[in-house]
């Protein structure tokens, strides 16, 4: 048994998914039917075909290719069709159901369906780049409606070319390098943020499962580029199993203090020498 978790149908006896809207960018467009698709892999498909049938007609072809056409085009007219209804006519037509995701003809596909083309490009929908939502920035989250969004879907923001993902039931701590806040307040939308070092090998990552960041060694903290980073960001030390929690100069300024003294022993120089790492006992 599988069910649709649009429509929540059984997908294998429902006559199609009743819950399929697909929206790119704010317009809202009726899903294609099945058997109503342009197929255009199809159609590259069939033109290949007639055109290494036309060179076998020529006597263009080497002997291994002169095989394969006696083999697969020969005496298979659905193989060089014109057209895609064309080719269904011919081959005996449509399944009633789709092979992937069952929906009777004429009905819609199931969200995810391999065979579903996207309404605006015509290619395959899962394959296209149509839905992707984009932001400009982090900032731009804030304007996403993702209370029209399932939990784990993604926004690719553009400045650092990478995604964050909506983690609906995430209670994580905002701060603004892996969480930020939603639109609608609900959950968060969650960057598995790969933080840059100068330290070749030495990976700082935040595992994009509300993991801390982590390195191994307090040699490796020191080569982690601090610059830009919110105060009291945390990355786990592996090798003394504890946090070191980032203090910046910024905040002992508006304190009116000193930013405590290097003593490499609790209290550590970062990359950019502006503020400091400090590891509590």
């Amino acid at each position: 048994m599988a069910e649709c978790s649009w429509c929540h149908q059984e997908m294998r006896t429902a006559d199609g998914c009743t819950a399929n809207t697909i929206k790119i960018q704010e317009v809202t467009f009726a899903p294609i039917a099945y058997g109503a698709e342009e197929q255009p892999m199809l159609l590259h498909q069939l033109q290949s075909n007639r055109r290494f049938k036309a060179y076998y007609d020529a006597g263009w072809l080497t002997e291994d290719s002169r095989r394969w056409v006696e083999e697969f085009l020969i005496g298979r007219p659905h193989a060089i069709a014109a057209s895609v209804a064309e080719y269904y006519a011919l081959s005996g037509g449509l399944p009633a159901r789709c092979a992937d995701c069952g929906v009777m003809l004429g009905q819609a596909h199931h969200p995810g369906c391999d065979h579903e083309e996207c309404p605006k490009c015509r290619g395959q929908l899962l394959g296209c780049h149509c839905l992707d939502i984009h932001v400009a920035d982090f900032a731009g989250l804030a304007g996403v409606n993702d209370s029209a969004l399932r939990d784990g879907d993604e926004v690719t923001v553009d400045s650092v070319d990478d995604q964050v993902t909506l983690e609906k039931e995430s209670t994580a701590v905002l701060d603004g390098v892996t969480c930020f806040a939603t639109k609608s307040g609900v959950g968060h939308w969650v960057h598995s943020y790969l933080l840059s070092v100068d330290l070749p090998g030495t990976v700082v990552r935040h595992d994009g499962n509300l993991r801390r960041p982590h390195v191994d060694t307090i040699e490796q903290l020191r080569h982690v580029n601090d610059d830009g980073m919110p105060d009291h960001f945390q990355i786990e030390v592996r090798s003394i199993g504890k946090n070191a929690v980032l203090m910046t100069a910024a905040r002992f300024r508006a304190a009116g203090v000193l930013l405590p003294e290097i003593d490499n022993m609790r209290v550590f120089a970062t990359l950019t020498g502006k503020n400091r790492w400090s590891i509590p006992e």
